[in-house]
């Protein structure tokens, strides 16, 4: 989810909740912190490790968190016209936010999963690196075969 929706100075979110944009961080999963230029993009972007430690950090400086909670293993269950949301074992955000007396506000997009074509190749493999390696590889591509989201 691109966190630029929340986080620009007049657009439609700014303008409903007025005195948020510009304290909104998002979390991405610790592995885009350790490639180099991945790393910087992430950061220029205004994303942070989502680590308890740094997400804790940044409550306690006053920040809102953006928290995608599906990671790894629900980019392994996408497929194009189905929205799954796994949930089930990612209760950390919400023991974090009750522990800071933050707000937590539940955010949906519909429809993700046409962004990009995924393929069901080697499933059972892939499923097993995700689930003991936490290694996920979803294989997708987008516009002409490269990473441009068809949406």
């Amino acid at each position: 989810m691109p966190l630029s929706q929340f986080t620009s100075y007049g657009s439609d979110f700014d303008k409903k909740f007025p005195g948020l944009v510009g304290r909104i961080t998002g979390l991405a999963a610790t592995v885009m912190f350790k490639l180099p230029l991945v790393r910087e993009i992430f950061i220029k972007w205004g994303y942070i490790d989502a680590s308890r430690k740094y997400a804790n950090k940044a409550l306690l400086c006053g920040r809102s968190i953006l928290v995608c909670t599906g990671g790894e293993e629900e980019s392994m269950y996408t497929t194009g016209g189905r929205d799954i949301v796994v949930l089930e074992k990612r209760k950390g955000f919400i023991r974090l936010a009750l522990s800071h007396g933050a707000d937590i506000v539940p955010v949906f997009g519909v429809g993700n999963t046409d962004t990009y074509r995924t393929y069901d190749f080697m499933t059972k493999q892939r499923m097993w690196l995700q689930k003991n390696l936490s290694l996920a590889v979803p294989i997708f591509h987008g516009r002409l075969f490269t990473p441009l989201p068809y949406k």
